[in-house]
């Protein structure tokens, strides 16, 4: 049986074919249906139509994803239970090519669903828990007369002894037809159970530990301490915390109760905290604080952010990374796996007061030297209060100290052998400090060529000029000997392949000038085209 679609006003008609094993479908049961389409989609469904062959209220009896770059597959359909057997139906099958956009396929010729007679099942009497001795009566409800039991029994009602799962099954018009799932559970249960710990036996201040027993459906669950009851009513788990004694739980059941194996919870010493010598910190704007603890074994100290995350452990002398905004930092001791109360150091930051100035960008020539410019500023309520571009009142650090002759003056002379951004930081005697940056660009003495041969043959067919990358903001102009511009840059991406305005120019003698240095240096010379 063949399902198409088609739709002439696309570019390609797309084509979508769904064969089956059967013409003749049983509800509930499982097929395995093969399909090939020409449409690029990533999922597909089945529909199945009313009594009446029509798709208006159809239902979805199959959906399958993962089709991207495939046009061919399976897809299982089966027929649900709100399909009424008999009736004229249809298949068609629909291609969900995005959220939007569906494309269903030509309905098929009738189809026949047959069925079996439905069939639940129900406990008539008993419980879905038994203990030795008991009993379960099960009861099909169906209008079948031929009813046969997952564990092989037949008739209406079976007598159920041993714990399992149950079903029942139907036959009819060449179907078959399963019913819901009862199981029926053992209200016995081992004698070895034991109490499952998550943490230590042994609690540092302030923690807790979990214990639990397995949860299984018709149990109960009694906590106990020292053989009173504790815990919440009927739960399988227990947090204890700050209360040492023995530990165990009642296991109930229908059938009897058990008593686990005792847990010794116990409290660990309790660590006494560090001292520190200032609680309360205030800087110049953001930087590192040198922070020092006492009171414990070195290697024991663990320094902690704002929000408890510990930043180091061990010494008792702590450099903080940056702080730029006002906080806290603490400082603890462990012992034994137990940490003490976290000490809080205070920490005010306040605006920073201090502008730097590394000067403006700068060019030199290649082993040539430039003298750095920086300055410092001190501000008092956004007013300039001092400034120095010495060494009076202020330090100065550059990095890095490549190319300097001395990284620690305020204008060192700088002869980098090639671009690099320095970077100044500025203090004052109060530790306030502020960094700005300048870029010294190294430029290189241009190499002309004075001729070139582009013959094609890969071999100087343009006129590359040497260190141009390194003068951006050059001009290149070429004139033949008559005077006339055939070429005009600036900057140099693209080198001169001797054309002008699409045409080879011819072999001969033409000249040059080449601008740079921001318009400070010319160079001017013959250039000879050779072919």
């Amino acid at each position: 049986m063949s399902l198409a679609w088609s739709n002439s006003s696309l570019a390609q008609d797309p084509v979508i074919t769904l064969q089956l094993p059967e013409a003749s479908l049983c509800i509930g049961q499982k097929y395995l249906a093969s399909f090939t389409s020409n449409v690029n989609s990533e999922a597909y469904l089945v529909h199945i139509s009313d009594q009446n062959g029509s798709f208006t209220s159809s239902l979805t009896v199959a959906a399958a994803t993962g089709f991207i770059g495939r046009q061919s597959g399976t897809i299982e359909v089966i027929i649900p239970d709100n399909v009424v057997s008999g009736g004229n139906y249809r298949l068609r099958a629909v291609a969900a090519v995005s959220n939007f956009l569906t494309m269903p396929g030509r309905p098929s010729s009738p189809v026949t669903v047959r069925s079996a007679p439905p069939v639940q099942i129900i406990i008539a009497s008993g419980s879905n828990i038994i203990c030795p001795g008991q009993a379960v009566v099960l009861q099909a409800m169906t209008r079948a007369t031929d009813v046969t039991w997952s564990n092989g029994a037949t008739g209406p009602t079976i007598t159920v002894t041993n714990p399992g799962n149950y079903a029942a099954q139907t036959q009819g018009e060449g179907c078959a037809r399963t019913s819901n799932n009862i199981e029926i559970s053992s209200g016995l249960f081992s004698q070895g159970i034991n109490i499952t710990v998550n943490g230590a036996l042994a609690l540092c201040e302030g923690k807790s530990v979990e214990m639990s027993v397995p949860l299984a459906a018709g149990l109960t669950y009694q906590w106990r301490r020292n053989g009173q009851n504790v815990g919440i009513v009927n739960s399988n788990s227990l947090r204890v915390q700050q209360l040492p004694g023995e530990y165990d739980v009642v296991i109930s059941s229908p059938c009897g109760s058990i008593t686990t194996p005792k847990l010794l919870v116990s409290l660990k010493a309790i660590v006494p905290p560090p001292t520190v010598n200032r609680t309360e910190i205030t800087r110049c704007g953001p930087g590192t604080l040198n922070l020092v603890a006492s009171g414990g074994v070195e290697g024991n100290y663990r320094w902690f952010d704002d929000d408890f995350n510990q930043l180091a452990s061990g010494g008792s002398r702590f450099t903080t990374p940056s702080i730029s905004r006002s906080g806290n930092v603490y400082v603890a001791l462990e012992e034994f796996g137990c940490l003490s109360q976290r000490i809080r150091i205070g920490v005010q930051v306040n605006p920073a007061t201090m502008q730097a100035d590394a000067g403006p960008d700068v060019s030199v020539i290649q082993g040539e030297q430039v003298q750095m410019e920086a300055k410092g500023q001190l501000l008092a309520n956004n007013a300039i209060v001092a400034t120095a571009n010495t060494e009076s009142g202020f330090r100065y650090q550059w990095t890095p100290s490549n190319g300097l002759s001395n990284p620690t003056l305020a204008n060192p002379l700088a002869s980098p052998l090639e671009t690099i951004t320095y970077t100044v930081t500025v203090r004052d005697a109060n530790g306030c400090e502020a960094r700005d940056e300048v870029t010294v660009t190294v430029r290189h003495e241009l190499k002309v060529p004075n001729g070139f041969s582009p013959n094609a043959d890969g071999i100087n067919d343009t006129w590359e000029i040497g260190n141009m990358d390194t003068q951006p903001d050059a001009q290149v102009t070429v004139f033949d000997r008559w005077g006339h511009q055939v070429f005009a840059s600036v900057g140099y991406q693209q080198p001169w392949d001797g054309t002008f305005q699409s045409r080879t120019l011819p072999q001969d003698v033409y000249f040059y000038v080449i601008t740079y240095q921001n318009g400070r240096a010319r160079l001017k010379g013959q250039l000879n085209i050779i072919r």
